[in-house]
């Protein structure tokens, strides 16, 4: 984490969704993202400095997937995350590893996201 960066809490994330005008944001599924890669982002894995403009960026991706089906580049950047790290641990073939990593994201946003991990995880890794 950048020096000076707070993490934000539930409330404030749920409050600051409304005063933009978020609504269907899921400020648990936000906060539990950013605190298991550490709150960095982008494949840099950049230290985060505003957790509201991270917001606002799912609020435009949001928009801009609504009603097209997620392709592997245009899913959810929680789904996302978690296939490359799927895709990562299948790669080295890391079996004991995959399972902890399985039950890790169900906690996190719940099964049926999991399935829906797991399948763009294997398209991606498909010739």
């Amino acid at each position: 984490m950048k020096r000076g960066f707070t993490a934000p809490t539930l409330a404030e994330l749920a409050t600051y969704a409304g005063e933009i005008g978020f609504k269907g944001f899921d400020a648990q599924a936000f906060l539990d993202h950013y605190e298991m890669v550490g709150w960095v982002i982008g494949r840099a894995r950049t230290p985060m400095v505003s957790w509201r403009a991270a917001v606002r960026t799912w609020q435009r991706r949001t928009a801009e997937w609504a009603g097209k089906p997620l392709t592997n580049e245009q899913a959810d950047p929680i789904v996302a995350e978690y296939a490359k790290q799927v895709r990562h641990c299948l790669a080295q073939q890391s079996g004991r590893d995959i399972g902890r990593l399985y039950a890790k994201i169900s906690d996190a946003i719940g099964d049926a996201a999991l399935e829906r991990v797991k399948r763009i995880a294997k398209e991606g890794l498909q010739p």
